[in-house]
């Protein structure tokens, strides 16, 4: 749904065919995850995006998710660094295919893999709290398209922590590759100069 449109708890009850408690329980957790607006006594509306907000996002997630794939290619199990192998070979296939749905499939147990090696709760869960503004970055400025460059840095990251390659300079140079705002041309084009040297000098 486009920002700013009405969401309505009959409505959506009435849609999907299920009662109102679990249609009411989804809304307060897309209230808590900041992709429902609620107005008192109005109802609530899809969030607005606004730009300095999307900044703000870029900057938590590189940090976050910086932390998260440093401590999980060091913490990762013989398992895990075997499912993060397996996950690379699937995003390629995706990608070959042009196959968006298998990949945000793969993209979603990539982010869930690498919350569970870290190791570290705290950090996983403002990864789960970053995860759905990401998406919903990614869905307003380019709809179900797939990045070349986005899936090969998603692939190189995820074969990166298969071998248990904890270098950050790897890491978090792949990482960049996946939110470099220079690369976002419609959200970048929406900037102010200043927003902008905010996200260079970040870099």
């Amino acid at each position: 749904l486009p920002p700013g449109t009405p969401v309505s708890e009959a409505e959506l009850s009435s849609q999907l065919g299920i009662g109102r408690t679990p249609v009411r329980e989804a809304m307060q957790r897309l209230a808590r995850e900041r992709l429902l607006l609620v107005l008192p006594r109005r109802g609530c509306i899809v969030t607005p995006t606004r730009p300095e907000e999307e900044v703000m996002l870029i900057e938590t997630r590189r940090a976050i998710e910086t932390l998260v794939m440093e401590t999980a290619a060091a913490r990762a199990s013989e398992s895990e660094r075997r499912q993060f192998s397996e996950i690379a070979a699937r995003m390629k296939t995706a990608l070959r295919t042009h196959d968006f749905d298998a990949f945000a499939r793969l993209d979603a147990e990539f982010n869930r893999l690498c919350i569970a090696a870290c190791r570290n709760e705290l950090a996983g869960s403002m990864m789960q709290v970053i995860a759905p503004l990401s998406r919903r970055f990614w869905f307003t400025h380019h709809g179900r398209t797939l990045s070349k460059e986005g899936v090969e840095a998603h692939i190189e990251i995820a074969l990166a922590l298969s071998r248990g390659d904890a270098k950050a300079t790897e890491l978090v140079t792949k990482f960049k590759a996946i939110t470099d705002p220079k690369e976002q041309t419609a959200f970048w084009r929406s900037l102010t100069p200043e927003q902008r040297t905010l996200i260079l000098n970040a870099q």
